[in-house]
């Protein structure tokens, strides 16, 4: 019989779209952790890469632990990349800060933090992001990704915000195509209804 988590050829294949829809949908692997910059601390750089957070965080949990800690209006961006195949954060995230400040003042917070909300002995590094700086940047890179379709759930996706709220994201400015394997998708779907 299937189970709720689906069989486990329905798990490896979701695993394999998993590896070939990244590039396509902006769910970058977790290769992308290279990409965090371990350099001098630029100021003229907003966007930091937060690594190390449990995985089971999906981003709406990290809103709330950025909340949480004091800094409900200094970000304007959280993106945390999300594994289709097993429903859980790839373990970084991309926050844009409103000021080089904030950037630099979020950075001595988050560096080496621990007090995470679930069971974990990780530890937070805080890095420059060298994937995209500034919020437009990323606004750029994914309002026309298949990241943003409608039927990619909400919480794999990046979110704009504004003073502690959260706001839409700028609308797409051409069609945005739905992610290959859409067969794949709505079994994905599937699964997660029958969790709930």
């Amino acid at each position: 019989s299937t189970e709720a988590g689906g069989t486990a050829s329905q798990r490896s294949s979701l695993s394999e779209w998993v590896s070939d829809e990244s590039a396509e949908t902006g769910g970058e692997s977790a290769d992308v952790i290279a990409a965090g910059g371990n350099g001098d601390w630029s100021m003229s750089q907003t966007t930091v890469m937060m690594r190390n957070i449990p995985v089971e965080y999906s981003r709406s949990m990290l809103v709330e632990l950025l909340n949480r800690e004091g800094y409900s209006t200094t970000y304007d961006l959280v993106y945390l990349p999300m594994n289709f195949g097993s429903m859980q954060g790839f373990g970084y995230a991309f926050i844009n800060l409103v000021s080089v400040e904030a950037a630099l003042a979020f950075r001595a917070h988050f560096e080496a933090f621990s007090d995470w909300q679930v069971g974990s002995d990780k530890t937070c590094e805080v890095s420059w992001s060298n994937v995209l700086q500034g919020r437009q940047a990323h606004i750029e890179r994914y309002r026309n990704s298949p990241l943003m379709h409608p039927s990619v759930p909400d919480e794999f996706k990046p979110a704009c915000y504004a003073s502690g709220r959260r706001v839409p994201f700028p609308a797409p400015t051409q069609r945005i195509m739905a992610p290959r394997h859409r067969l794949l998708l709505a079994l994905f779907l599937l699964l997660i209804g029958a969790q709930a």
